[in-house]
């Protein structure tokens, strides 16, 4: 009797793990056989995708966008199969990551739908766990981001440039990033984003600097917040600023 005990303890258990790591909702289930060696990635499909459900100010049309998932679904397969160390240059390799970073995150969400909210409709975060192959090894959202994209690149743009499917991300370019215009890309969704005083907001009467939390999650990528806010957005912010941090939205960004 004290074993069986013991045996329905350990199988809750193991069923409570799964049901809150990444085994258990993959975004895609795929697994290359090989990785094929190219030098530059093709975001056609992806591009193609972004151009139709999501409008110039970042709202995606998730409802509408759904009825071609299966798009999304083989531009994830053919990011999926490539080895992105065998890409051509920095630049392919982060526009690369990029891409499917946020081609994941959509499909993610259009595998769900309908949800109000990444963050809350879904317990523990499991939305940024939930599992899918790269390079043919288990990863996750949270993984690939936190993992390899920002040690790897060590650019505090990125978090403009990454979508999470929420109102407080920096918005979803309605076309995809290209190793050519990524640069470019990259300054000027980092200038969007701090113009928006819904994210970031100097009051000079107060002294005070507002920064949407992403500031305070990241603020290692970004070793000087005040100089890094007066660099993108053409101010003379002092250092003596008090930093005060706002709270997140992670309400969709849907239509």
């Amino acid at each position: 009797m004290q074993r069986n005990k013991s045996f329905i303890k350990y199988f809750l258990l193991i069923s409570i793990f799964f049901s809150n790591n990444l085994f258990a909702q993959m975004i895609i289930d795929f697994k290359a056989q090989s990785l094929a060696a190219v030098k530059t990635a093709n975001h056609a499909l992806w591009d193609s995708w972004l151009r139709q459900y999501v409008s110039e100010d970042g709202s995606v049309n998730y409802s509408g966008g759904k009825l071609k998932s299966g798009q999304i679904e083989k531009y994830l397969k053919t990011m999926l199969s490539i080895d992105p160390k065998k890409l051509g240059s920095r630049n392919e390799k982060l526009a690369y990551y990029i891409n499917l970073y946020n081609a994941a995150t959509v499909y993610a969400v259009l595998k769900r739908i309908p949800i109000k909210s990444v963050m809350h409709d879904i317990p523990d975060s499991g939305f940024f766990k939930a599992g899918f192959y790269l390079h043919n090894k288990l990863t996750s959202l949270n993984d690939l981001e936190n993992k390899i994209i920002r040690p790897l690149f060590k650019d505090a743009r990125i978090h403009f440039a990454l979508n999470c499917a929420s109102k407080s991300c920096p918005k979803l370019m309605n076309r995809s990033f290209q190793a050519n215009t990524l640069i470019r890309d990259l300054n000027r969704q980092t200038r969007v984003y701090l113009s928006n005083s819904m994210y970031a907001k100097y009051s000079e009467n107060e002294n005070k600097l507002y920064l949407v939390e992403l500031f305070k999650w990241y603020r290692e990528d970004f070793e000087n917040l005040i100089a890094f806010y007066n660099k993108f957005t053409d101010s003379s912010v002092p250092e003596s600023v008090q930093i005060v941090f706002t709270q997140y939205d992670w309400a969709l960004n849907g239509k």
